[in-house]
């Protein structure tokens, strides 16, 4: 959980519209520097030069939310923001600060399903998991697997860069300094057919995961991050029916929770 008691200097960052989890993990700076060097790393390597459009994701809660309880992670960066690069010498450190200051507009503006679906679920957890209970989307800290895109989502490529260079380790640490009670990574691909996930995304980078039970037809995996409860089902885009998708994550949730081991 979020502790607001900030100090002076992070009363400052939050003056300038930054989230509370925007400005915790600016802040740290572990975080920052694994950021810098991944932005920076995939930059190179996969060959971004000036006049390309790039887009990078910060993790980021409402304006207004001060202790969200469930950090929500996708695949990745597309539907944030974008800009150009300038010049060769790219100001990695002014990427940052401009994608943290970024209001969660793409959340209130687009009614899309992924932002419907995991609304609908925060709004169906159990007490324990929420700190907001009359508004679920100030208990959401939004998140991504992969930060660093072109205009759109990353190629194979870059994701395989975001991987070698450690864009896990990010999301561990996001945990660690944002301290959620629950986890729910929507990173999987829907088959309709066999009423399974597949995709592997969050498993490439985060570890191994357990499938709890093959009664759900979404069939959610579970493990921890941290200690933490995360929930790893299919992106809401091509999942199943909202209400059966709901269902499954709870039953997928109460299972993994009563004796699952820790990533």
């Amino acid at each position: 959980m979020i502790d607001l008691k900030l100090d002076y200097e992070l009363r400052d960052i939050s003056a300038n519209e930054y989230s509370a989890s925007s400005a915790l993990l600016l802040k740290d700076d572990d975080y920052r520097s694994k950021y810098e060097r991944i932005l920076g790393g995939v930059l190179a390597e996969a060959k971004f030069k000036p006049g390309d459009w790039y887009t990078n994701m910060w993790p980021a809660c409402r304006i207004e939310s001060t202790n969200p309880s469930v950090l929500i992670v996708g695949r990745a960066t597309r539907g944030q923001w974008a800009a150009r690069l300038d010049r060769s010498d790219f100001p990695v450190d002014s990427a940052i600060d401009i994608a943290a200051r970024k209001k969660m507009y793409w959340v209130d503006s687009v009614p899309s399903q992924y932002i419907r679906t995991a609304i609908a679920i925060v709004n169906e957890l159990p007490d324990s998991y929420r700190n907001h209970r009359e508004e679920p989307s100030l208990d959401i800290i939004w998140s991504d697997l992969y930060k660093i895109a072109r205009t759109g989502n990353p190629t194979k490529r870059e994701m395989s860069i975001q991987g070698s260079l450690g864009t896990g380790e990010l999301l561990a640490r996001e945990v660690e300094i944002l301290k959620p009670k629950l986890i729910l990574a929507f990173t999987q691909i829907y088959d309709r057919k066999t009423r399974t996930v597949s995709g592997g995304w969050f498993e490439d980078i985060m570890g191994e995961c357990e499938r709890t039970t093959e009664a759900p037809s979404a069939a959610p995996l579970f493990t921890t991050i941290g200690g933490v409860p995360c929930v790893v089902g299919a992106h809401p885009q091509a999942g199943p029916a909202r209400n059966i998708y709901i269902a499954d994550v709870l039953q997928t949730l109460a299972v993994g929770s009563g004796g699952s081991s820790s990533r």
